[in-house]
């Protein structure tokens, strides 16, 4: 069996490594510190079960911005990316690897890439002769620094559809900037029907239903879905206001949109997660959500929240047929993209 059909899954399917990665311990138990401890050791037995050609492609300096910047949504063959490719690692290397994301992650968040590596391994084609190469095999590994728990370091995990970014300064963690999604969006593994991101598109469609006509007057902004503004490529991620102010909000709606924030924050190990969460909370009145495409549940929308700590899209594509079945999701915290803030906070 391979690597991919031993993984965690939890709510699509139960799998084999449930009898080697254990769940998490209730993160009321945890602390930061703790947690953050157990990352680093991770990273470091990860590294350690690299041959030195291999530590060497994973290892940067922790002041690339070259690298620090080198992700993407993109498929092998349209973008080159750099690190240790999954597909040249033995089992055993790639679990070390996929420890370190589990060791950072929620548990929901590790599912999302589980389930987006299973997508993946649907377009993947070992056959093909062409440049675009899909699958869990693409998707590379890389440390910027050195795995510490008083100094910054980041770890990188991605490939078509996943980047993973995640700043560790002292205790606090964020993967601003991180992306997932997928392709398909829907699909059937082991005789069981998976739906990439089912949360927050129907929470989005709950907190839209929730809004009276004066309100989605200042909300729906387009009648067509859009593609992400804030992804890979951009410098600029201090938008314009756009949408309707949390502050017009009444509070079950805050509530709900404080939800939706919540699932792509709740990405991130839960006592990580905490501190942003706990900003998006303070700044709700000064948060904007926008819509652009039908109104009807289940149609193909985009939506992006933003706030003085958080920017959210999510984005459906026109490429493979049904929009719905091919997504774009991105988070970014414009005042701790890669870190800085928490960098900063650490002097």
């Amino acid at each position: 069996m391979t690597f991919l059909g031993k993984l965690f899954v939890k709510t699509a399917v139960i799998s084999m490594i449930a009898l080697t990665l254990p769940f998490k311990a209730n993160a009321d138990s945890e602390t930061a510190e703790k947690v953050v401890l157990q990352i680093v050791q991770s990273a470091e037995r990860a590294l350690e079960s690299l041959s030195e050609s291999q530590r060497e492609s994973a290892l940067f300096d922790f002041t690339d911005e070259a690298q620090r910047r080198n992700w993407s949504n993109l498929p092998t063959g349209i973008y080159e990316r750099k690190g240790v490719r999954m597909g040249d690692l033995s089992e055993s290397q790639q679990m070390a690897i996929l420890r370190v994301l589990e060791a950072t992650l929620s548990d929901y968040g590790y599912q999302q890439v589980i389930d987006n590596l299973h997508a993946e391994e649907t377009l993947a084609n070992p056959d093909a002769s062409g440049r675009l190469k899909f699958g869990k095999d693409e998707m590379y590994f890389s440390i910027l620094g050195k795995p510490s728990t008083e100094e910054p370091w980041m770890w990188q995990f991605g490939g078509h559809h996943l980047a993973l970014n995640a700043t560790v300064a002292g205790n606090r963690v964020t993967l601003s900037p991180s992306l997932t999604g997928g392709q398909p969006m829907r699909y059937e593994f082991k005789g069981k029907e998976v739906w990439l991101l089912q949360n927050e598109n129907q929470l989005a469609f709950q907190f839209l239903s929730t809004l009276q006509e004066d309100q989605k007057k200042l909300a729906v902004v387009g009648s067509r879905f859009a593609g992400m503004n804030f992804g890979p490529t951009a410098r600029d991620i201090e938008p314009k206001p756009e949408g309707i102010p949390g502050s017009d909000l009444n509070h079950k709606q805050q509530e709900i949109l404080l939800d939706l924030i919540q699932e792509r924050l709740g990405i991130l190990h839960p006592v990580l997660a905490e501190p942003e969460i706990r900003q998006a909370k303070q700044n709700i009145e000064r948060t904007y959500f926008s819509w652009l495409g039908p109104e009807d549940k289940g149609s193909a929308a985009t939506f992006r929240i933003q706030g003085p700590t958080v920017l959210i899209e999510y984005c459906p594509q026109n490429l493979g047929g049904d929009p719905n079945n091919h997504n774009h999701a991105m988070f970014r915290n414009p005042e701790n993209d890669y870190g800085a803030e928490i960098i900063d906070a650490l002097d």
